[in-house]
């Protein structure tokens, strides 16, 4: 009688101990604690956006002109730029990128896509998993989250490093325009789009840059002359062999204006390695460079200047659906020409 009431009390004691742990488990890897917008430091400002990949080193959320989806890119550039809007009458907040679009929850997919702000678009701030990170929970109840192969979600029902994220002001980049676009207040065809604006490009002091300056260009044979000089962004000189990843010489490469000038490739053509007119008649551009299938493309650095940038990748490819596979280069168009 007394061994079988022991063994009772003994089971009922496991019991009461394996569910508080079990709760207090739970408790600890679920829900953090909801930070309040009102008055948060980060409303209103640009920031970029930090994942855990390489251990929170380096890699950012990222909006590309592929507004079906969010992404992950190594370093920082125009399309890592996202604007924070509170909202303190519900304690939330939306993401602005730089297209002027918002991320948006649809479900457990994450695009980036909206033009307003409504429900799906807002999004509760919550304390992440470390100090100084912070979690995005959307109207469906589920967390952000930033898989290791670099896509997006919101799936997530609790808050681990992968769903934590650290908020850096917005600072100059060399990838796509900068958190700040070069100002241009100039006049030229030859523009750069960038932030979702298109920038006069002229030649100053003998390199070509997002200019205040007005200039008029024309394109003969793959060549932009302005005047009596001509663009000349340098291609890579030559490789190691077959290893393409091993150039010789080091990017990225300043663009200038010379009496010489080089041949650009348009992204639309880069199979024929030629027509760099077509690119730059389509209504919204599109990347421009040198060498074909060896440079990524022609990028604005942060002070404005134009810089062609290395590729180790062979032969990038456009495609009539997704367009040019680094989605960081920006679009260039030349207008009233032909």
């Amino acid at each position: 009688m007394i061994s079988g009431l022991s063994s009772k009390v003994s089971s009922h004691f496991k019991t009461i101990l394996y569910t508080g742990f079990f709760s207090l488990a739970l408790a600890s890897t679920s829900n953090a604690a909801r930070v309040s917008v009102n008055n948060w430091q980060h409303c209103g400002k640009t920031v970029d956006i930090k994942t855990h990949l390489n251990n929170f080193n380096n890699n950012y959320l990222s909006a590309t002109s592929d507004l079906g989806k969010l992404s992950v890119r190594t370093g920082k550039d125009g399309t890592t730029k996202f604007t924070i809007q509170c909202f303190t009458g519900d304690n939330k907040i939306a993401l602005k990128t730089s297209q002027n679009r918002y991320v948006v929850a649809v479900g457990d997919t994450i695009k980036a896509d909206r033009t307003k702000v409504g429900n799906w678009e807002k999004f509760e701030v919550h304390t992440g998993n470390s100090s100084g990170r912070f979690a995005f929970k959307s109207s469906h109840g589920k967390y952000m989250v930033a898989e290791p192969n670099r896509t997006v979600k919101a799936d997530r029902t609790k808050i681990g490093s992968y769903e934590s994220f650290v908020l850096e002001s917005g600072g100059s980049s060399s990838g796509g325009g900068g958190t700040t676009p070069p100002t241009s207040s100039g006049s030229s065809n030859l523009q750069v789009r960038i932030n979702g604006e298109w920038k006069a490009v002229c030649c100053e002091g003998g390199t070509l840059k997002v200019s205040d300056q007005s200039c008029s260009w024309k394109e003969s044979s793959r060549y932009l002359t302005e005047g009596g000089i001509k663009l000349n962004c340098p291609e890579v000189k030559d490789r190691q062999g077959s290893a393409w990843s091993k150039y010789t010489d080091l990017y990225p490469k300043t663009c200038n204006c010379t009496t010489g000038g080089e041949a650009m490739h348009g992204a639309p053509h880069q199979n024929s390695g030629a027509h760099v007119k077509e690119s730059l008649k389509l209504n919204d551009g599109a990347p421009i460079f040198p060498n074909n299938g060896r440079e990524r493309c022609v990028k604005v650095q942060s002070d404005g200047q134009l810089k062609t940038e290395r590729s180790s990748v062979r032969g990038e490819k456009w495609s009539n659906s997704s367009g040019w596979p680094d989605k960081s280069c920006p679009h260039f168009r030349l207008i009233n020409f032909y």
